[in-house]
């Protein structure tokens, strides 16, 4: 069957670019078998499942701490889940691990997923030498999967 790959898109500010990608890695020769909105609300509990793909695209506003589009049911604001700001983390990496194959590849198209200032991207003899805080980079290493993400804010939402 070839390559699969799997787009998930935050509510209509981002289909358009789903849908885009789509076509686009329809034309690359994969089968893309779920594009799909976020379930509502979503939580890393109702995350949508699909076979084991090769590829999987997340279109999300976020942060160096990751998408926003985990919605903690106590509050009115979405909750991003990294190694270092929540207890999730684990779940996630469980989550990929099921979906995404082996050093398959992440994409993560949202602000920031790949750091952009001094506290993302720079190390700073000020902060102890601190390493830059980056999201893919820790998808990546807690997975063992290739991951990109967008360094400084994206600007529009349908790129």
């Amino acid at each position: 069957m070839g390559k699969k790959a799997a787009i998930l898109y935050q509510g209509s500010t981002f289909r358009a670019s789903a849908m885009t990608a789509q076509i686009f890695l329809k034309q690359c020769a994969y089968h893309v078998v779920r594009c799909l909105p976020f379930n509502e609300p979503s939580t890393l509990d109702n995350l949508p499942t699909f076979p084991t793909v090769d590829l999987m695209v997340w279109y999300a506003h976020g942060g160096w701490d990751g998408p926003m589009v985990f919605q903690d049911l106590g509050t009115e604001f979405p909750d991003q889940i990294s190694p270092s700001e929540s207890t999730e983390w684990v779940k996630l990496m469980t989550y990929f691990k099921g979906q995404l194959g082996r050093r398959g590849m992440f994409v993560a198209h949202r602000c920031h997923s790949a750091g952009s200032d001094l506290w993302e991207r720079r190390r700073d003899k000020s902060l102890g030498f601190r390493e830059p805080r980056v999201w893919v980079r820790d998808i990546a290493r807690s997975m063992n999967v290739y991951a990109v993400g967008q360094a400084g804010s994206a600007g529009a939402a349908n790129l």
